[in-house]
């Protein structure tokens, strides 16, 4: 039984004659019915009886059409999930992110591309810049943003985006719309710091970090800082793109006059090639990111300008 003496009976059977099935298959009438012999003769049984210039099926030859079109809808289906591949509409990836990202960047950035993509799967561990690259490393996650470092084995990394750090308070605040802010001039108030984040110290200028401010107040993440100085506890010194999210809740900013930022950097596997879905959604992060600076740049140059 050859593939296609299978079409040709999968085409008389759905045509009804030797002549549809001629016309289906853009063959002459004296092929098909060649085709159709020689299935017959393989199987040792016929397949259609004949008469009045017609063709009914056996009980044989619907079994067989059941089997057949069991065979060729799994094919179609095949097909179908191959174009899903194609259009990156199937698939499953695993992007770890620091948590600076996770409170709204990335779930507004992936849950967009989810959206859009119903049938793929993505996994968002939140994990240390640390833990990511291990995991990159490891090939236990697709990809992963964490701050940049040191060039580290087994991963590559890329620049996603930078953020300038700023202060935000309460507008009550003795320093709040002060325009920019010296870090020598926060050494008497309550100041809450993330000189601990990721690991990283927080260097504003050298060995200022451990002097700034009237008492020792150190945060995690860059909410907790934030719904720190929200409780009226002080001052934080977080990123401009949280101090973008926490202005809807009260804090005002004023920029921050020190070389501090933070880099953040798209790690994925150095010897390993990613799949078309997960190339895909590092150019949909790389692109959004690209948004992102632009805004907070947008956002710095408006705290920076001289009041009316």
């Amino acid at each position: 039984m050859t593939p296609r003496q299978v079409e040709v009976f999968r085409a008389i059977m759905r045509a009804g004659s030797i002549t549809g099935a001629a016309g289906r298959l853009n063959l002459s009438q004296p092929a098909v019915s060649k085709h159709l012999s020689l299935l017959e003769q393989e199987l040792g049984f016929g397949l259609f009886e004949r008469g009045h210039n017609r063709l009914v099926p056996t009980l044989e030859a619907e079994a067989l059409f059941e089997q057949v079109e069991a065979l060729y809808g799994g094919i179609e289906e095949l097909d179908r999930f191959a174009q899903s591949l194609r259009h990156n509409n199937h698939g499953a990836v695993t992007v770890a992110t620091l948590p600076l990202l996770s409170h709204r960047w990335m779930p507004s950035v992936l849950g967009g591309f989810a959206a859009r993509h119903p049938d793929i799967s993505l996994s968002v561990p939140v994990r240390s810049t640390s833990w990511i690259g291990r995991a990159v490393a490891a090939g236990r996650v697709d990809m992963g943003v964490g701050l940049r470092s040191a060039a580290q084995q087994g991963i590559e990394q890329h620049l996603l985006m930078r953020l300038p750090l700023v202060c935000v308070s309460l507008p009550d605040h003795p320093l709040a719309g002060s325009g920019p802010v010296d870090p020598a001039v926060l050494q008497p108030y309550d100041v809450i710091t993330l000189s601990n984040f990721e690991g990283a110290p927080l260097a504003l200028t050298p060995d200022l970090s451990d002097r700034v401010g009237r008492r020792r107040l150190e945060a995690f993440t860059v909410e907790f800082a934030c719904e720190f100085a929200r409780a009226g506890v002080g001052l934080a010194i977080v990123d401009a793109l949280t101090a973008m999210h926490f202005a809807a809740d009260g804090l005002v900013a004023m920029p921050l006059r020190a070389d501090a930022e933070f880099a953040l950097a798209l790690m994925r596997p150095a010897r390993r090639r990613p799949s078309q879905l997960a190339s895909v959604i590092e150019a949909h992060l790389m692109d959004a990111a690209g948004a992102t600076e632009a805004t907070v740049r947008a956002f710095m140059a408006k705290l920076s300008a001289p009041p009316p």
